[in-house]
């Protein structure tokens, strides 16, 4: 440790050899001005189109089904239960793939130009579906928004935490999840008033504005230098990614900032770490697995929680709570995903002081508590019937009339407190983790195969709720997602380090600690 700590200077990032001397070493940008960052707000902001799009696919199906199912019109297309099983479970399937095939798409064209690419499949998809004249057009439709959502969950976080201070990663991060949430709730509100056509429509032009101010921000210093240092390596050295690098600092962090001396760090790290990362090498290199497995237990554990199957039961939950007509329950649902988006809003504000592990305990806590409280309603509910055997949604829903108001009150409290502890928590941290840990040389492979194991778990887990209740009982159901969210708990608290103002370079080095690279010091207990 250097003796600039004592002194009450921030951590220095790293220790160049003969440039250790720039600054004393202290990564420059705690010394940029706080008005400079005007530009950085705005690059984010561009790029944050992608979740809200993200976030507006997320939601339509919920608008969308029912409408399409009382379309009485001329165009109207005929569909199966298992069409609209499938329209809204391709999404994740897209997802999945576009997660995937993502990370090759941020290494290859890099962060800006995959943005730009992922709002034209994002309009194609939305334009099919409005013009769709049979159950094809439909599922090819949602199918590509669900790819572009994929890249989408990939290319924001990681341009954002490319891109950020240490000291506004964390809001700028957790704002990735604020505007999915965001776009949830716009889905949900253009859904009372628009038909399911003109809903698609509507949605469609946040996805042209995402590859229209897209094109004007600028690409991430970090890529530009690595292109920089592989075409050093192969051709005589021309300097043109490293001039690109510096005026998307100074663009990003504004005239007064000591661009020399962020880029020097910046180069003196990623000159250490340019060899070429094969599939191979995310399990044999233990400064790559061990981030990489970290970050897909956070996805786990997102995707464990049963959010997803929460929010299958929600609308049955509001009706049995007395919202007996259709406006009523579709103010409900507009309820909840502004309580999502309201209690998200809070975690973007308090990330950087609270950190990312303490709103992860928090959050699961809280929807441990939730999920079993659930578990305790159908238990109550149910427990004139046998639901242990020979599953019926219909007697199900039945019996749940049947209940109680206190017990339905009950469950409507559930939810909604189930839904502020995700959004504050559960929701946007482990996207900004996985932005976070991955060291940049493996970004797109490891990010891409998380991003992929998120989804690939959002399909089975949404697909398999049937089944868990036959197998398992409703009430099982949800505590074994309460017993997922207390494991959580646990995993979260001692596995993952707290990465609560820190560099990327930072955290690269406390899971590949070398020399003249300072590591991340666990903060004292509270």
């Amino acid at each position: 440790m250097s003796s600039d700590e004592s002194s009450g200077e921030k951590t220095p990032l790293i220790r160049a050899g003969s440039n250790a001397s720039v600054n004393n070493g202290i990564f420059p940008i705690a010394r940029v001005k706080a008005n400079s960052n005007k530009n950085l707000y705005l690059s984010c902001a561009a790029m944050l189109l992608g979740s809200l799009c993200l976030g507006i696919t997320l939601g339509m199906s919920s608008p969308m089904i029912p409408d399409m199912q009382d379309d009485e019109s001329a165009n109207a297309i005929p569909m199966t239960d298992s069409d609209y099983s499938w329209f809204g479970s391709l999404m994740t399937l897209g997802a999945m793939a576009g997660g995937i095939l993502g990370g090759g798409f941020i290494g290859f064209f890099g962060r800006k130009l995959t943005a730009m690419l992922c709002g034209i499949p994002f309009v194609g998809g939305m334009l099919l579906m409005a013009y769709a004249v049979n159950v094809p057009m439909l599922l090819i439709g949602r199918t590509l928004t669900g790819f572009s959502g994929g890249v989408a969950s990939l290319v924001v976080p990681t341009y954002i935490s490319e891109t950020s201070t240490p000291h506004l990663r964390g809001l700028l991060g957790s704002a990735n999840q604020l505007s999915i949430t965001f776009g949830i709730l716009i889905a949900y509100a253009l859904g009372i008033f628009l038909t399911w056509r003109w809903l698609a429509i509507a949605s469609a032009v946040p996805c042209a504005m995402l590859t229209l101010f897209t094109a004007f921000v600028p690409e991430t210093p970090r890529f530009l230098l690595m292109q920089e240092i592989e075409e050093q390596q192969a051709v005589p050295p021309q300097h043109q990614h490293r001039r690109q690098s510096r005026h998307s600092l100074v663009f990003l962090r504004g005239q007064s900032a000591d661009i020399e001396s962020e880029l020097k760090a910046l180069e003196d790290n990623l000159g250490k770490a340019t060899e070429t990362v094969s599939w191979l090498d995310l399990l044999r290199k233990k400064s790559i697995r061990t981030p990489l497995l970290l970050s897909l237990g956070v996805m786990f554990f997102q995707q464990g929680s049963g959010v997803n199957c929460v929010m299958f039961y929600s609308k049955n939950i509001f009706r049995n709570a007395g919202f007996t007509s259709e406006t009523m329950q579709n103010v409900a649902l507009i309820l909840v995903a502004f309580i999502q988006v309201l209690f998200t809003f809070i975690a973007c504000v308090i990330m950087d002081k609270a950190g990312r592990k303490a709103l992860l305990i928090v959050s699961g806590s809280f929807m441990a508590l939730s999920s079993g409280t659930f578990g305790l309603y159908f238990q109550l509910s149910l427990s004139g019937g046998n639901n242990s055997t020979g599953f019926d949604l219909g007697i199900v829903l039945e019996e749940l009339d049947a209940s109680s108001g206190n017990l339905n009150w009950l469950a409507l409290a559930s939810l909604l407190i189930y839904m502020a502890a995700f959004a504050i928590g559960l929701g946007p941290v482990p996207w900004l983790i996985l932005s976070e840990i991955i060291p940049v040389r493996a970004r797109g492979k490891a990010s891409g195969l998380s991003t992929g194991f998120n989804w690939v778990l959002a399909f089975i887990f949404t697909k398999e709720f049937h089944d868990m209740q036959v197998a398992f009982t409703t009430q099982g159901t949800f505590w074994i997602f309460a017993g997922i969210c207390l494991i959580g708990i646990f995993y979260h608290g001692i596995l993952l380090p707290e990465t609560k103002g820190k560099t990327l370079e930072e955290i690269t080095a406390y899971f590949d600690p070398r020399p003249n690279i300072h590591t991340i010091e666990e903060e004292p207990e509270a």
